[in-house]
């Protein structure tokens, strides 16, 4: 095989299956804990007449596990790639990566989005100023999406990479 097989190299868990997110939505915690490296790829369809106002990552030290609040925890900065490819057959252009700080994507820059990917990144020692810098303190992460009433479908699905040894086996990273 040539190239990176993410099935067999990574470790792929589904944060968001496909669904409304009239009102917001908070993702189902996993933890990159023993990995150095997670990008999360975030759709959404056709925006109506709302948007998510931000887009944020929430890190914890345990596990939180509430689909319908806000998790507590801090949000953390990361860096994103936007799709504006304006769909039709450029949708695989990604923006230069921009850097954002906590408070996560917010709407300005959400607005050309629509039917497309934003695509997050962030590096265990990312997570360093939070703890003793050892990558472990907080590795539990939800995705925090804030919307309006009206409904939009989004789905979002983590990928971690640079596996340590003890995951290679297909352990479990997502609590259900």
């Amino acid at each position: 095989m040539i190239g990176y097989n993410v099935s067999e190299a990574g470790h792929l868990v589904n944060i968001l299956p496909p669904a409304s997110i009239g009102g917001g939505a908070v993702s189902q915690a996993f933890n990159m804990g023993l990995a150095a490296h997670c990008s999360i790829i975030i759709q959404l369809s056709t925006l109506g007449a709302t948007l998510p106002t931000s887009i944020q990552l929430v890190a914890n030290s345990s596990i939180t596990q509430s689909k319908t609040s806000p998790p507590g925890g801090t949000a953390v900065p990361f860096r994103a790639y936007l799709n504006k490819g304006g769909g039709g057959t450029s949708n695989d252009l990604l923006s230069p990566p921009t850097y954002y700080a906590a408070a996560g994507i917010l709407a300005a820059a959400l607005s050309p989005i629509a039917n497309q990917m934003i695509s997050i990144e962030i590096d265990a020692a990312e997570l360093d100023f939070l703890g003793d810098s050892d990558n472990a303190d907080f590795p539990y992460l939800q995705l925090v999406i804030t919307n309006g009433a009206f409904p939009t479908v989004a789905s979002a699905v983590a990928i971690m990479s640079g596996l340590r040894q003890s995951y290679q086996g297909g352990g479990q990273t997502a609590t259900v």
